[in-house]
C-alpha cells in the first residue's frame, strides 16, 4: 500500500502522526508477508489501534484548543465551513449566542461579526508598497460585445455547482 500526501492535510496530522502511519504500514506489510505468526498480526492490529487513537486525541485537541481560544471568533466563518464540509452557508448560523435559520437573521449575524472583526484599527507592521498602485490602469479596460460574448460562449456552466 502506497501513501500519497496530499496539499491539504489537516494541521492537526504532525509528524508524529505520520511516522505512526508508517509504522502501521510496515507491520501491515509483515504480517502479510509472514502471516502465519500470530505475533506478527498482533503487532500490525496493536500498531493499528494505536495509530487511530493517536489520530482522534489529536484531531480533538486541535479542535478543543481552537473553542477556547481567543482566535475562535476571527475565524467564524472558515469554522462553520470546517464543521459542515460544505462551503455553503449552513440553515443555522451561530455567533454570540445567538441562532437563526432566517435568511435575514444570518445576514445581521454575518454583518455583525464581520463589524466586530474590522471596526477597530488593525495593530500590523506591515509596509504596504503603494507605488504600484494599478486602480488608474482600470480606466483604460475596454470590452466590446463580441468580446464579452466570446468569453461567456466558452464558459461550461456545469463547472458552476
Amino acid at each position: 500500500m502506497r501513501n500519497v500526501k496530499l496539499g491539504c492535510q489537516p494541521p492537526w496530522y504532525d509528524d508524529e502522526l505520520r511516522g505512526m502511519k508508517k509504522e502501521v504500514d510496515k507491520a501491515r506489510r509483515k504480517s502479510v508477508k509472514f502471516h502465519e505468526q500470530a505475533d506478527l498480526v498482533n503487532d500490525y492490529l496493536e500498531a493499528e489501534k494505536r495509530y487511530r487513537e493517536a489520530v482522534k486525541s489529536k484531531m480533538s485537541e486541535h479542535f478543543s484548543a481552537e473553542l477556547s481560544s481567543e482566535v475562535v471568533s476571527k475565524k467564524f466563518y472558515k469554522y462553520i465551513k470546517s464543521l459542515s464540509g460544505s462551503t455553503r452557508i449552513p440553515d443555522v448560523v451561530y455567533n454570540d449566542m445567538k441562532s437563526t435559520a432566517k435568511n435575514e437573521e444570518k445576514c445581521g449575524l454575518f454583518n455583525d461579526f464581520f463589524f466586530e472583526q474590522f471596526s477597530e484599527k488593525s495593530q500590523y507592521q506591515h509596509e504596504i508598497d503603494l507605488s504600484r498602485n494599478h486602480i488608474n490602469d482600470c480606466n483604460e479596460i475596454a470590452f466590446t460585445e463580441s468580446d464579452v460574448f466570446s468569453i461567456l460562449k466558452g464558459i461550461n456552466p456545469a463547472k458552476a455547482i
